[in-house]
């Protein structure tokens, strides 16, 4: 789960963006959707990290629903940042990078 303690939007953001970071942060589904979709990536090619592009595919077709990319990224951020994901470098450095947490990689979703 995200926490909910920490603040996500900057202080001059728009509303509109501290509005929709409040959803984000609340959204348990979408966050375990997350983290199971890295840990299912993560266990077919351990050693390569996991992208947004790939946790959007893998969520959008769990949720049968499209998905936002950005809502992705920065949700998957809030997981890093919290500890429950591990950012690591990608093959090609173009794209963010990350696999389960050593201590979470155990736990199933």
């Amino acid at each position: 789960m995200i926490r909910t303690d920490a603040p996500m939007a900057r202080t001059t953001d728009p509303v509109s963006s501290h509005i929709a970071n409040s959803k984000i942060k609340n959204n348990v589904t979408l966050a375990d959707n997350i983290i199971c979709a890295v840990r299912n990536i993560y266990a077919q090619t351990p050693g390569f990290g996991v992208t947004d592009d790939q946790i959007l595919e893998f969520v959008e077709a769990l949720t049968q629903k499209r998905q936002q990319r950005n809502v992705i990224a920065r949700a998957r951020g809030l997981l890093e940042r919290d500890g429950l994901l591990e950012r690591i470098p990608s093959i090609n450095n173009s794209r963010v990078a990350v696999r389960p947490n050593k201590e979470w990689a155990g736990n199933g979703v």
